[in-house]
């Protein structure tokens, strides 16, 4: 079985990444509340629009965060509080180094 990996936003850089995860080989889920379903291509994407309705049971490998920029700090420390450890980035992170503290 694939390795499962979150990504988090499917704006123009999420859906660059989600192409390349698929072509690597990865289960990629997604959430973001704004998607348009169509735009999951693999069947066993599974399109999340709030972090609660993520199954429990489910354990990524990593996520990518490539939602609004403002919110990547956000998302995640949210992500942290389910088990995931492990992040890719786009940049940046935080706008503010008050921020990081």
């Amino acid at each position: 079985m694939p390795d499962r990996c979150l990504l988090v936003g499917l704006g123009s850089a999420g859906r660059t990444h989600y192409r390349s995860m698929v072509r690597a080989g990865l289960q990629v889920d997604v959430l973001d509340p704004f998607v348009d379903p169509p735009l999951l291509l693999e069947s066993e994407s599974r399109l999340f629009r709030s972090q609660e309705s993520i199954p429990s049971t489910t354990k990524y490998i990593y996520a990518v965060i490539a939602n609004w920029a403002p919110d990547h700090l956000k998302s995640i420390r949210s992500l942290l509080s389910i088990g995931i450890e492990n992040f890719i980035v786009e940049k940046p992170i935080t706008s503010s180094l008050e921020d990081l503290r």
